[in-house]
């Protein structure tokens, strides 16, 4: 089955917020994504997407206390390298590590020490940074084969650069793919349709619902 990951601020949320947490915490969606990084000032992991200083800094904390009334799966999409064991320590504190996804800047050591646990982010095999809109078919297949010669199990990239050659690849090593962020409710049950693994959007709780009027 699909997972259905809402994207930090989804359904008109504010992103990185206590709010968006909330807004999910209760509905049956099966994961909600968040962005990590590490403030210096505070000396702790917060939610913030870009360098930026902010104001209001949510702490990581925060969301991993919500989280224990819930079953929520939570993808910590890390935006610095070496938050790995950071975010590893604080959820087993909160008891939490079960359901904890890490993407973004992982390191391709942690392949083999947490594959259940890790949407390895298809940059990730690249050799030069690029942006994925600059991406070409035969660049996102061959950072797919680093990675799966690394032990990647569950590969993350933009859905602009899903192809049937990538998925054919990923079929053949038992590897699932995860797509973001999948915006069009069209496009959304057309991925669920061809199975792949996790789908995050922008709008979660909307296409949960038209699922569901589908269903009735």
């Amino acid at each position: 089955m699909t997972l259905i990951t809402a994207h930090s601020g989804s359904d008109g949320t504010q992103e990185n917020s206590l709010a968006f947490v909330r807004f999910f915490q209760h509905k049956p969606i099966e994961a909600i994504e968040i962005d990590v990084r590490y403030d210096q000032e505070s000396k702790q992991l917060v939610l913030r997407h870009d360098e930026e200083n902010i104001e209001e800094k949510t702490p990581l904390r925060a969301v991993f206390e919500l989280m224990q009334e819930t079953d929520l799966l939570v993808n910590c999409d890390l935006k610095e390298p070496g938050l790995e064991m950071r975010v590893k320590k604080l959820a087993d504190q909160y008891q939490l590590w079960e359901r904890i996804l890490l993407s973004g800047t992982v390191d391709v050591y942690f392949l083999s020490r947490w594959p259940a646990h890790i949407l390895m982010n298809i940059e990730n095999g690249l050799e030069q940074s690029l942006s994925w809109e600059h991406w070409t078919e035969q660049t996102v297949l061959e950072a797919a084969g680093y990675l799966i010669a690394r032990g990647a199990t569950r590969l993350n990239l933009p859905y602009q650069c899903y192809t049937e050659r990538l998925a054919t690849l990923a079929r053949k090593h038992n590897v699932a793919l995860s797509l973001w962020t999948v915006n069009s409710l069209q496009d959304l049950s057309y991925f669920e349709e061809h199975n792949v693994y996790n789908l995050t959007t922008r709008n979660a709780w909307k296409y949960f619902q038209v699922r569901q009027e589908v269903v009735q």
